[in-house]
């Protein structure tokens, strides 16, 4: 875990993209977000979050472990314009009839934290 918490916090783009959302300064436009710098950016920061549930959903990391980076997961998970890309991913999805959500370990455990 603490190699995962150092590739996060080591790792520019996704402390660029997280601080923008820690402060409120991320906004999410379907016209101007997707194939900017800042997409890419994301889904990097979502993609580690991602594996980092996935491991704690097949018992390789556990909850005290996950601990280390609740705030972090809970400020990502609650923001509304990661609500949004959220909703757009999930409508993209749904039109090509794929059944998996993108970033669904990050969600499902996301939830669970803030819950």
């Amino acid at each position: 875990m603490l190699q995962l918490c150092n590739k996060f916090y080591q790792d520019a783009d996704m402390q660029e993209i997280y601080y923008k959302i820690e402060y409120g300064k991320f906004r999410y436009s379907l016209k101007s977000f997707h194939c900017s710098e800042d997409e890419q950016k994301l889904d990097k920061l979502l993609g580690l979050l991602s594996y980092i549930s996935q491991l704690y959903q097949m018992g390789i990391i556990r909850k005290k472990e996950l601990e280390m980076l609740r705030y972090e997961f809970q400020t990502v998970y609650e923001y509304e314009d990661i609500k949004a890309y959220f909703n757009t991913l999930d409508k993209w999805f749904q039109s090509r009839m794929i059944t998996h959500m993108k970033f669904q370990s990050f969600r499902e455990v996301g939830k669970m934290l803030t819950v």
